[in-house]
């Protein structure tokens, strides 16, 4: 959540609860030239605590910090360079220190280890990089204690790229919802023969799958609508490492498709394909089919069942 100092704001950090005490807090840390932590106990749903009922049932520690736009290694500009990599990231947050060399709120990019020890001083402890070396691994943000501060070691992961090889009307609604997310977008179609608001929407736009820079974080969907051209574009996907490949249309055009095929099929790279494309919502119309594809995207990146939350055991989120 970023606040200016005039009160208005972007982003946030809740559905809307603790924003408005956040602000006043803001304030505060920005008088004061100091980051300041603040905790939010809505578990016991106590109004007068914050001055509103929250019914959250959560603890949330927010830190706040006041950013220098003249300092290069400002939080907001750490974050900027995080968007132009395409590999994930980990961003370490100071929460508390009782050093010289690093302060509360100072956000710290991590480069190597090398570059670590030198940046944290005597604060420096080699059980930092490798709790680095497994957060990169699981993906999982983590907080600890190291010597004499605590950090907040986040992963950042890329935005999501979604190769869409296809070039008809419904491309669009997919565009649309995968641009509200800032997911990157390349299509594979002939550019004479796209609308142009498929044009406007789309990051980028090729003729051949193989001309597209492929990474962990990219899925495929296949949707030209027409068997030989898919055929082709899936035997192009498959010798990929893409671990998402949606296919639109019945599940024995699927399995046609499989039987066709010049190469044997395994059974891993046959778990990659999802035919039809979409969870299971009873979608019919473009737009619709588009919200049921983005969310299988995201239950197969996630690594979540895509079932009704009512249905979880524990919390929402993984801790």
């Amino acid at each position: 959540m970023l606040i200016q100092d005039n009160g208005e704001y972007h982003g946030g950090i809740s559905g809307g609860c603790i924003e408005g005490n956040a602000l006043k807090k803001a304030h505060l840390a920005l008088s004061k030239n100091k980051a300041i932590e603040v905790t939010y106990d809505t578990s016991k749903d106590n109004e007068a605590e914050i001055g509103v009922s929250l019914g959250c049932n959560g603890v949330i520690s927010v830190l706040i910090t006041p950013i220098d736009i003249r300092d290069p290694n400002n939080a907001v500009e750490q974050l900027r360079s995080c968007l132009s990599s395409r590999e994930p990231t980990i961003l370490i947050t100071v929460l508390e220190s009782d050093g010289d060399s690093i302060e509360a709120g100072q956000v710290i990019k991590y480069i190597s280890e090398g570059a670590l020890e030198k940046q944290f001083g005597a604060g420096y402890q080699p059980e930092l990089d490798k709790d680095i070396q497994t957060i990169l691994a699981n993906g999982k943000s983590k907080i600890n204690v190291y010597k004499n501060c605590k950090l907040f070691l986040e992963h950042i992961p890329p935005s999501t790229q979604i190769v869409i090889m296809g070039g008809n009307y419904d491309v669009y609604p997919l565009l649309k919802i995968t641009d509200s997310l800032n997911w990157q977008s390349v299509i594979v179609a002939n550019p004479k023969r796209l609308a142009h608001n498929i044009h406007q929407l789309a990051n980028q736009v090729v003729t051949d799958f193989n001309d597209v820079n492929i990474d962990q974080f990219t899925v495929a969907i296949l949707m030209s609508h027409d068997y030989n051209a898919d055929l082709r574009n899936l035997e192009k996907v498959l010798k990929s490492d893409i671990k998402y490949i949606g296919l639109l249309g019945p599940a024995s055009r699927k399995q046609d498709m499989l039987a066709d095929m010049p190469f044997t099929i395994n059974k891993s790279d046959e778990d990659r394909i999802f035919g039809p494309a979409g969870l299971d919502l009873g979608a019919s119309q473009p737009e619709e089919i588009a919200i049921s594809i983005v969310a299988e995207v995201l239950s197969v990146m996630r690594q979540r069942p895509g079932t009704s939350l009512r249905d979880r055991q524990g919390p929402i989120y993984d801790r």
